[in-house]
């Protein structure tokens, strides 16, 4: 069964859940952990929070553009990922046009910026050097030390007590075509993650680096079988030992069950 539970329609406007609020291409989700029933998004240009009953804007307007500053006073440029501390208190998203990871602090809406210069490159190393080049999906390693983030070319991880970001994907010797986008991490620490191209599902060790198809069989260069299925965003349900995948070029969503060595 799928109940509509938020959302009328394209626009910008916050109020009551099912007859009010708007959004604009939205991309992003994930859910408060504290408060039960109630969860971020990000579209466009904002970041919103939504409780059973209504819609408030905590960062952002309808005018697309860069500015690290408050409310709805502060820029963003296509929000594609999001996910929250366990505390609540601060949201990082990937502001894929702007080549930026944002922190938003939940409290104040204060935006500012953790890694990137708007430069569209993907250069290591150490804050306020590193850069990216269109980031979108994005997930807390197990400890909430570190940030992984999938980009159009590579699998790269951010860890917040250096500061400092390293890519770990892809090799050189990649057997068949993968462009990472929806990620999320499992209880052994390994990563699923998703291609925006083919549909394949792999599994992904960020210590030995190896990727491993679980699903799919890749595409090669053949841009036809690319352009058939996707898996754009997933989540893995640990208790259900599953991974729950979207499918924007089929319009679906799919269950993918997972080995027993992932957990």
């Amino acid at each position: 069964m799928v109940t509509k539970i938020c959302g009328v329609g394209r626009g910008f406007k916050h109020g009551k859940c099912l007859s009010e609020a708007a959004f604009d291409n939205l991309r992003a989700i994930c859910v408060d952990p504290i408060n039960p029933g109630c969860y971020f998004v990000g579209d466009q240009s904002s970041i919103r929070y939504c409780t059973p009953e209504a819609v408030c804007l905590i960062a952002g307007e309808w005018t697309r553009g860069f500015a690290d500053r408050r409310g709805q006073t502060a820029q963003f440029n296509f929000i594609f990922g999001l996910v929250c501390t366990r505390d609540r208190k601060t949201l990082y998203a990937s502001d894929h046009l702007n080549h930026r990871i944002r922190s938003i602090d939940t409290t104040s809406g204060t935006v500012s910026t953790l890694i990137g210069d708007g430069t569209n490159s993907a250069a290591d190393g150490f804050v306020p050097y590193a850069t990216l080049s269109a980031p979108l999906k994005l997930c807390f390693d197990r400890s909430h030390t570190a940030l992984f983030i999938t980009s159009t070319t590579a699998i790269r991880r951010f860890e917040f007590e250096s500061e400092r970001l390293t890519t770990l994907w892809p090799p050189s010797d990649l057997a068949f075509r993968f462009i990472p986008c929806g990620i999320a991490v499992t209880g052994s620490g390994r990563l699923i993650v998703g291609s925006m191209d083919g549909g394949a599902v792999c599994s992904f060790d960020p210590i030995t680096r190896k990727l491993e198809l679980l699903v799919g069989t890749g595409t090669g260069s053949d841009r036809r079988a690319a352009q058939k299925s996707a898996a754009d965003d997933l989540v893995v349900v640990e208790h259900e030992r599953c991974t729950y995948v979207t499918d924007s070029r089929n319009s679906c969503v799919l269950r993918i069950t997972l080995p027993d060595s992932l957990f």
